[in-house]
């Protein structure tokens, strides 16, 4: 440069050219990325958006994937799936649940693969390259899906899809389906009736599919079980509910079986505590060595109060061809109040808080402990067995932002941010911050939780674009699925409008520190 008549050269001095170094490994050099300290081989502006604040949606939203048609509801259910091809990049499962290809509200899931170079900025589902279609009019076929791991041992991922109102097996008793991992020979429209493995509701009005979850070894015999819920089964009682535990097998499995031949069947105590309303089959939470399952009962409580209550069964090799009542159970948590329904939604996780154990986070969506009927969150450490007998005595909470948000819908996202301690999320679909009903995400990083945290405190806010989006409605870690280190996850506004009245849309959000 000039400077009083001289030339003053400038040397940069480094161990590495200017143009070469790349501060987040991301592959593009800190000369042309974008946001150098925030991974994104995409170079897509909405993920230099860092996880703090509240922003619209779509603002840091990787992806967002757009309803076919309209009220399909699509993002009402979504999930990771794990590695189901074998390429070494997670994929993930969107539903939409009123679909009609297959009749009205036959229902229909989308699974995506992983890709290190994204999907872009807009997907229309209806161009999903892998699809899977309801059976029968008004089955509602993605209203539920979950990963389940490897059930059959050939080292690719497996998952599962409900259709609760299915009628094989009586009148809206409740279906489904696992369907396996393969390398190669995935379609788009395949139809849910040639799944190879397909479980049928015990009774009329069962429900059965409405929750499920996987991933977990229960038994410990190295393959990944799953777990099945009719929260209105009616063996116990009307709406007494009932779980239906399968374990992995590596022989040959195909063909359609009632619920009634799983290997462990777990009923609600009493009437109305419809039991199986959430599940979570994934983690290890007293560190033995044994995933462990936790079943929601909201309906629980004396005199029908609704206070809700959680079950905890703990996984061990001496468990087979049990039928069980939660009233045996002797590791329950009760919720705090009455009309809480605690357990209505419920997550496990990896470490939350860095102690090293998996963690419990447990929803009670008609809490007032904030504002009437703002809902709560309440974290449960893991690395133990005594649980506390009441979420008033859980290691933290975390209350809903405002009144009627019914803070509750929850999942686990997995170390968004690679800091060694996993994350969460929480939908408030009833939220208003975006109009009425638009609903909200509240992105929570994992540390040491002890306390109150209201939701207003969260890392980050997503909020829907539009009045009646009702984004958070559904929520998913979705794992790595473009290859960069870090857990991505999903967000669902069922009542988005872009593509159609309300086609619904999901958004894809890329992990970064």
């Amino acid at each position: 440069m000039w400077k009083h008549g001289w030339i003053v050269f400038v040397f940069l001095l480094s161990s590495a050219p200017v143009c070469s170094l790349d501060t987040d490994g991301d592959g593009v050099s800190d000369f042309q990325d974008i946001c150098p300290t925030i991974p994104n081989p995409d170079q897509a502006p909405e993920a230099c958006v860092p996880f703090s604040g509240e922003y619209p949606i779509d603002r840091p939203a990787a992806t967002e994937f757009l309803g076919e048609g309209i009220q399909n509801l699509a993002g009402s259910a979504l999930s990771g799936a794990g590695d189901v091809d074998g390429d070494g990049l997670s994929d993930f499962l969107i539903g939409a649940h009123y679909n009609d290809e297959g009749g009205e509200m036959a229902g229909k899931v989308y699974l995506y693969l992983g890709r290190r170079e994204g999907y872009g900025e807009t997907v229309l589902l209806s161009e999903a390259e892998i699809s899977f279609v309801g059976e029968a009019p008004f089955d509602c076929a993605g209203i539920a899906l979950s990963g389940a791991g490897d059930v059959d041992g050939d080292g690719l991922s497996d998952f599962l899809i409900g259709a609760y109102l299915n009628d094989e097996a009586g009148f809206d008793a409740g279906k489904a389906y696992l369907l396996f991992g393969k390398e190669r020979g995935w379609a788009a429209g395949f139809p849910l009736a040639q799944a190879p493995l397909q479980f049928l509701g015990e009774h009329s009005g069962d429900g059965a599919g409405i929750t499920l979850s996987g991933g977990g070894d229960f038994n410990g015999d190295g393959l990944a079980d799953f777990a099945i819920g009719a929260p209105a089964n009616g063996d116990a009682g009307p709406l007494a509910g009932r779980v239906y535990l399968f374990f992995g097998r590596s022989r040959p499995w195909d063909g359609v079986f009632s619920l009634a031949e799983a290997d462990v069947i777990i009923t609600g105590e009493a009437a109305g505590d419809r039991a199986g309303s959430a599940l979570s089959l994934s983690h290890d939470l007293d560190g033995d060595g044994f995933s462990d399952l936790v079943i929601g009962a909201p309906g629980a409580g004396s005199a029908g109060n609704q206070t809700g209550k959680v079950y905890l069964l703990f996984g061990g090799t001496t468990v087979s061809n049990a039928r069980i009542s939660l009233s045996e159970v002797t590791t329950t948590i009760a919720g705090a109040h009455p009309f809480d329904q605690a357990g209505a939604f419920l997550a496990t996780s990896p470490d939350l808080d860095g102690d090293r154990f998996a963690d419990l986070l447990v929803a009670a969506p008609g809490s007032d402990g904030s504002a009437p009927d703002g809902g709560a969150i309440f974290l449960l450490s893991g690395g133990r067995r005594d649980f506390p007998a009441t979420l008033g005595e859980s290691d933290a909470e975390f209350p809903g932002e405002a009144g009627y948000d019914q803070s509750g819908r929850v999942a686990a996202v997995g170390d968004l941010d690679r800091d060694g301690r996993a994350d969460f999320l929480v939908g408030t679909p009833p939220n208003d911050s975006g109009g009425h009903y638009a609903g909200k995400a509240h992105l929570l990083l994992g540390r040491p939780f002890s306390g109150t945290y209201p939701l207003q405190s969260a890392s980050a806010a997503f909020v829907g674009e539009h009045p009646a989006d009702e984004a958070g409605y559904a929520l998913a870690g979705a794992g790595d699925v473009n290859g960069d280190g870090f857990a991505d996850f999903l967000i669902g506004a069922i009542g988005n409008d872009e593509a159609a009245e309300m086609a619904g849309k999901a958004y894809l959000f890329y992990g970064r520190n």
